[in-house]
This record gives structure tokens, sequence and C-alpha cells, in this order.
């Protein structure tokens, strides 16, 4: 049986990863993970992983057109921002976000199913001209 290309995904991040926290949540992930689908919040249990909840940002996709909300924005995250942006959409808060890495990771996360992982650097930069015209705004 061939295995589900977001575990793949998922196994190959875990062995890239140098961040111990990102290797926790992607092992959970991996352990929850029902197979044929996305987990679910129902599969998710926050107490499974306290020691990662910080670094977490859990957000709710909207489709055609894409957006995403946060819905959650751990402690960690927060401080890095310098802002918790809990209940706000993302193209609200980052300017020109349609044009970002940011987005163009979380629409092919929602739509392939397969986890994308970027080390280093702000996600939300604007990505070069051709890239940022393949997202519609």
């Amino acid at each position: 049986m061939v295995e589900n290309p977001g575990l793949a995904r998922a196994h190959d991040i875990v062995a890239s990863a140098q961040d111990h926290a990102l290797c926790e949540l992607v092992r959970y992930w991996i352990k929850i993970h029902p197979g044929k689908h996305l987990p679910g919040r129902q599969d998710f249990d926050p107490l499974d992983i306290p020691k990662v909840l910080r670094h977490l940002v859990l957000t709710d996709v909207e489709r055609d057109p894409f957006r995403f909300k946060i819905h959650l924005m751990g402690t960690a995250m927060v401080e890095a921002f310098g802002n918790d942006f809990t209940g706000s959409y993302l193209d609200e808060v980052f300017e020109n976000f349609h044009q970002t890495y940011g987005c163009i990771n979380r629409i092919e996360t929602a739509t392939t199913g397969v986890p994308t992982y970027r080390y280093g650097g702000c996600c939300h930069v604007n990505v070069p001209e051709v890239a940022g015209s393949m997202i519609r705004a």
C-alpha cells in the first residue's frame, strides 16, 4: 500500500527539522493522522503536546476564495510577532498577504493535505511577481 503523501512529507519534515518543538508537533500529527484525510479538531487533544502549545498557531481555512483566520495563537508566537492575532484574518494583518509565501504554503496544504515546511526568514514577505500572479486575491 502506498503511504499517504501528507504522512510521507511529515516524516521528511521530522527527519530534516532542527527544532525540537516542531519535531514533537509533527510526530504528534503523524500519530493522530487518520490516513485518508487530514486530522480534524476532534483528533487533536492539546493536553497530548503541552510543551509545544506556546509555539502553535491554529488556523481556520475558508475556501473560494481562500482566507485564513487565526483561531488560536500560542504565547511564543504572540511574543515573536509582538501582537496577538487571535480572531483576525491573515489578509487583514499582513499587507499583500495573498502574495506571500505564508499564503502560498497555506493554500498548498489546504489543497493537497500535504504539510509544508520552511526554515528561516519571515514567510509573510512578498514572493517574486510570477509566483504572486498564481494566487487569486
